[in-house]
């Protein structure tokens, strides 16, 4: 055996692959300093298995990676590889004879301990933590040896092939893997290899520098590992201390098996017990079988003579029931017919309340023009007056005017002149104070409109403070009942396996009983059959009323989160919450009725567009006149605006746009949102709601896209507003409000 070749690719100062061939006895190595030397025999002791970086000559395992240079980027990998010659030995034979049957065995043994994986190799030192961290993951890929014990003695290496190249990579990632002859090896493996031959990264084959001197001063402790080394009884020290560990991993099993050992004999002794309380069962619940037969024969006579009562009952009630049926039918005839008449006479009143409401205000009209008239007239005298003693004077002055006015003519074409070149000065002067007074307008309306700007944004920000703490209120609520209904599904859960058992018993125990029934009497077989079909109707019923129990809980549940919702107000503004809280206290504002959105109600499907046409009017507090509104006192404590409309409005007349006509061009597509909203039951007096929703709603129209309001609102004679379904907003000014309803607009 002997080294033929040493291939180099990415380590250290060898950045391209390099291949070094000893075909002689002797090789030599020269060159200057820094030329790399000292790096071939760090080569072989890392290819080796030297896992010390310190002894490499580096600060940590990567650095024998080739790190790069100004024309060379770094390495990802540095690879060493020997490869030895690995000829038949001429004298195998006599050679296999010095052996021992035992080493054999032992070599045997040692062999398959290195397929176990249990041992790895020895601790890493502080050095090596960061760059070797790694190498014990690739090397553990190799599942068994890929040492040939039984070539041990018949070659200089125990692998059954003329040429063995080791081989070692490490990656820039810090992971590392031994290979032999391509295959995947393992640190120990790699030991092994080498065991007995003096190759090693610590023998006494690879003398480098301070090697000499080194041990000359070795201690006799570090000269007689060397002399072991090379006297072949390391590899014994090696075996005997790895049978050492197997007899101690097998003491610690046998501890183990002796200890399951006793508990099973425990468990048997238990079992024993359980075995005879098992037989003393079965004949207990043979016993409780033929008591639960009896039983059942007793229930099972008892349903049948309580069937055939209820059946003459349910014959009974279903005769009273049609008789009900009956009547019920003539009362919801008489109640349609009421409903009608009521109807019709809610129509008259309306329209006698309009022919009021237009009475009242021509009456009031009427009485404003006669007042004028009156102070018109009071006027025209004392100006007459006034006028004749203007007249006397202007008589005795017109004397003295004419003596004056010959003098004044001479004057007055001097200053005609003069007064020429004053009007081209005041012409031109009243022309730059008309550019300055435009100028001074646009400011002013810009300042306003930056005014109002603000105030929206103050009123905007206040309604969203008010919206996220109702949100907070409602979550904690709602967190509270997901507790609850945690606690009640765990209840449930409980109840339902019990359920389960009860029924997996009930159905061993009906099994049982139809057999001995069937065997004993064949004529019970039909009233068995009607008696599981009633056990099935019962099942189904019992599942319908446990889903009817679990909708009541979560309507329950919801009605109880809106009532809390509705109870603190969730979405008004905070000034519409501190009026609603002082009336509900007595404080203050007692005339409030409440605000308009919880008077009114609308049909399912047009909420959104109901919403968009009222705006911010459903956050208006409802007050039933206009002398019922606050007093000043009370509106001053207010700490932001807030809107009143009355139910009853003087000189507020109710502008309804006719639409008979449109509605049959625009194929019904048209209809008046009005007629969508109706005001509550519980709520205020509802004929004042209707006039209320009249005077509001009047003018507004729900159509379904912009396109056909535009078409629309050219083609009516009145301005009409229009919404479509979808919220968007058609002012008869022009203005278009379109966009999501946000936390203020929901309210």
């Amino acid at each position: 055996m002997r080294l033929a070749k040493l291939t180099l690719n990415g380590f250290k100062s060898f950045a391209d692959p390099a291949e070094f061939t000893f075909d002689r006895d002797i090789t030599g190595i020269v060159g200057p300093n820094g030329c790399g030397k000292s790096n071939v025999v760090d080569a072989i002791k890392w290819v080796l298995g030297e896992r010390s970086s310190k002894s490499l000559r580096g600060t940590e395992m990567l650095d024998v990676i080739f790190a790069g240079s100004a024309a060379r980027k770094p390495s990802g990998m540095a690879s060493v590889t020997l490869t030895f010659e690995n000829p038949v030995l001429e004298e195998s034979t006599g050679h296999l004879t010095l052996g021992d049957p035992e080493e054999q065995t032992e070599e045997s043994t040692s062999h398959l301990a290195l397929g176990t994986g249990e041992e790895k190799t020895e601790e890493v030192t502080g050095h090596q933590a960061s760059g070797i961290g790694k190498e014990e993951t690739g090397n553990a890929e190799a599942e068994a040896s890929v040492v040939e014990a039984h070539v041990r003695g018949k070659r200089g290496l125990p692998i059954d092939a003329d040429i063995v190249e080791v081989e070692r990579r490490l990656y820039r990632d810090g992971t590392s893997k031994y290979l032999i002859n391509g295959r995947v090896a393992r640190l120990r493996d790699i030991r092994d290899l080498f065991l007995d031959t003096g190759i090693g990264a610590d023998a006494y084959s690879i003398i480098e520098q301070g090697k000499v001197d080194a041990m000359l001063l070795a201690n006799p402790q570090e000269r007689r590992t060397i002399f072991e080394e090379a006297a072949g009884i390391a590899k014994y020290k090696q075996r005997r201390l790895e049978a050492q560990r197997k007899l101690d991993r097998t003491q610690v099993n046998l501890t183990q098996a002796r200890d399951e050992l006793d508990s099973t004999e425990r468990r048997l002794r238990l079992v024993r017990g359980q075995a005879a309380k098992a037989r003393k069962f079965q004949s207990l619940d043979l016993e409780l079988r033929s008591w639960r037969m009896a039983l059942a024969f007793e229930s099972y006579d008892d349903l049948r003579q309580r069937l055939e009562g209820l059946t003459s009952q349910q014959a009974h009630l279903e005769t009273a029931r049609q008789e009900v049926s009956q009547s019920l039918s003539e009362v919801e005839a008489q109640k349609q017919e009421l409903d009608l008449r009521v109807h019709e006479a809610i129509e008259e009143l309306k329209n006698a309340e309009h022919e009021r409401l237009s009475a009242e205000h021509e009456r009031v009209q009427a009485t404003q023009r006669r007042e004028m008239t009156q102070r018109a007239l009071e006027g025209a005298e004392s100006r007459l007056v006034s006028d004749a003693r203007q007249l006397e004077t202007l008589a005795s002055r017109l004397a003295e005017t004419e003596t004056a006015t010959v003098e004044q003519r001479e004057t007055v074409a001097a200053m005609a002149e003069r007064l020429g070149e004053c009007e081209r000065a005041l012409a031109a002067a009243s022309g730059e104070r008309a550019k300055v007074m435009s100028e001074l307008t646009e400011r002013r309306s810009q300042v306003g409109e930056r005014r109002a700007r603000a105030s929206q944004i103050d009123r905007e920000r206040a309604v969203l403070q008010a919206s996220i703490q109702a949100e907070e209120r409602r979550a904690d609520a709602v967190r509270e009942q997901c507790d609850r209904l945690a606690a009640k599904g765990e209840l449930l859960g409980t109840e339902a396996a019990s359920i389960e058992d009860q029924a997996v018993r009930a159905a061993a125990q009906l099994e049982a009983a139809r057999e001995q029934i069937a065997s004993s009497q064949k004529q019970l077989t039909e009233h068995d059959d009607r008696l599981a079909h009633l056990a099935s109707g019962r099942r189904e019923r019992a599942a319908a009323v446990a889903e009817l129990e679990q909708e009541s809980v979560r309507l329950e549940s919801r009605r109880a989160t809106l009532r809390e919702m509705a109870q603190a107000r969730v979405g008004y503004a905070q000034v519409v919450r501190e009026v609603m809280d002082a009336r509900d206290r007595g404080e203050a504002f007692a005339r409030v009725v409440a605000p308009l959105a919880e008077l009114i109600q609308t049909e399912p499907g047009h909420e959104a567009a109901v919403e968009s046409a009222l705006g911010p009017l459903l956050q208006a507090l409802v007050v039933p006149t206009l002398a019922d509104l606050p007093p000043a006192e009370e509106l001053a404590k207010l700490r932001g605006r807030a809107t009143f409309i009355a139910m009853e409005s003087v000189g507020a007349a109710c502008v309804v746009v006719a639409t008979e006509s449109l509605e049959a061009l625009s194929a019904g597509r048209m209809t008046r949102l009005r007629e969508m909203v109706k005001p509550r039951g519980d709520g205020a007096d509802p004929e004042k709601i209707v006039a209320l929703l009249d005077r509001v709603l009047g003018s507004t129209l729900l159509v379904e896209h912009a396109d056909a309001a535009m078409l629309l609102g050219a083609s009516l004679g009145t301005p009409a507003r229009f919404v479509t379904r979808d919220g968007l907003v058609l002012e008869p000014d022009g203005r278009v409000i379109a966009g999501p309803l946000g936390a203020g607009d929901e309210g």
